[in-house]
């Protein structure tokens, strides 16, 4: 499909004799895939260096991911002073909070009610 149209049609051998747009596809795909089995071989490689020559070693995250960590935080805290601020989002993260345990409550006495 190209354009929300199907582009070419035929078995996979076809496909590929035309050269068309499903050879790309697979031929990116190929590329994507070889590059993501070298990514995975140089972790392993670092991994098995041991303690002196990996940094990251006795650590609990690496730098990256303590980033990713970081970065989710403050997008969070963006979010909620966008929505009104930290005290709104507060409120309705109690306001939820009850409503729940309200719901759950309910549902335990008027199981006791009925028997």
């Amino acid at each position: 499909m190209k354009d929300g149209m199907i582009s070419e049609r035929g078995t996979h051998t076809e496909l590929i004799a035309l050269g068309g747009d499903y050879l790309q596809m697979l031929q990116y795909d190929q590329t994507t895939d070889q590059q993501t089995s070298s990514e995975v071989e140089i972790e392993r490689t670092v991994e098995g260096e041991g303690a002196a020559g990996n940094e990251h070693a006795g650590k609990l995250m690496s730098e990256e991911t303590q980033t990713m960590i970081t970065e989710g935080v403050k997008a969070y805290m963006d979010y909620a002073k966008f929505c009104g601020g930290y005290f709104i989002m507060a409120m309705l993260l109690l306001l939820v909070l009850l409503f729940t345990l309200f719901r759950l409550s309910s549902g335990v006495w008027w199981t006791r009610v009925m028997h």
